[in-house]
């Protein structure tokens, strides 16, 4: 999964896209909270995404 973290919370993102094995309930445009200290960083010129294993998000914010 992919996401993009948003700036209000260090443990809040977006999902940008996600993997084929990945649950349906998982879709691009949720904003998901993910334990801590999980995923990778990495930036693409100034936007900052985060590789994360689905197992590491803890809730869905509707």
């Amino acid at each position: 999964m992919l996401t993009s973290p948003k700036e209000q919370a260090s443990n809040q993102a977006t999902v940008v896209s996600v993997g084929p094995k990945c649950d349906d309930h998982l879709k691009a445009g949720m904003t998901v909270i993910f334990k801590e200290y999980s995923g990778t960083k990495f930036k693409d010129n100034d936007d900052e995404y985060m590789i994360l294993e689905e197992e590491d998000i803890l809730a869905i914010v509707e």
